[in-house]
């Protein structure tokens, strides 16, 4: 496992910024030359997301007052869940590996991606984590908690290493996002085993 700074993770984070997303069905996104290098986007589903996750400190009422959309408050948000990919000479670089199969089921379909673009998941040489959320990190592991990228280099920034594998997080974070602390630190152990 490779840590570094914040400095160089915005640096490598500005290849990530260039991505489009995904519309309609398709899994692999629109690719952009950036000089030699290309950049490309695939799908890994969607996340659905309750209001009340993503905004506990709003009452009911308030939710409606902001979050309405044409009079009626959703039930939960659905952001598409994207990963990039850069290919630049013999690096085959993804930001991110998407959740895995066992966060949510409308998602962890990087791998359905990876094939539609003719991508062997041993060819993916490094994995940069732009941070440990399970929509970020928890598809580096298969149901046999086997890497998937099981060539790959794994870059992450300091910090959120040591946040993640802090065993205090997991009482500090909230007791909603509990599940994302066990599972953020089983899955940097186990490529820390590496």
């Amino acid at each position: 496992m490779i840590q570094f700074s914040r400095r160089r993770m915005l640096q490598l984070g500005l290849f990530a910024a260039a991505s489009t997303a995904i519309s309609g069905t398709g899994r692999v996104g629109r690719v952009r030359a950036a000089g030699s290098a290309e950049i490309s986007v695939l799908s890994d589903g969607n996340l659905v997301l309750p209001l009340s996750f993503n905004y506990p400190y709003l009452t009911p009422e308030q939710r409606a007052q902001y979050l309405a959309v044409d009079g009626a408050v959703p039930e939960s948000l659905n952001p598409d869940c994207n990963v990039t990919l850069l290919r630049n000479g013999d690096r085959l670089i993804l930001f991110d590996v998407g959740s895995g199969s066992n966060f949510m089921p409308t998602a962890g379909r990087l791998g359905d991606s990876l094939a539609e673009a003719g991508i062997n998941p041993s060819d993916v040489t490094d994995v940069v984590f732009t941070h440990a959320h399970p929509d970020h990190l928890w598809g580096v592991i298969d149901d046999f908690d086997e890497p998937v990228f099981a060539n790959a280099a794994y870059h992450i920034n300091r910090a959120e290493w040591d946040y993640w594998r802090d065993p205090a997080t997991v009482d500090t974070i909230g007791e909603a996002r509990q599940p994302f602390a066990v599972g953020a630190a089983s899955r940097l152990a186990r490529l820390a085993e590496m």
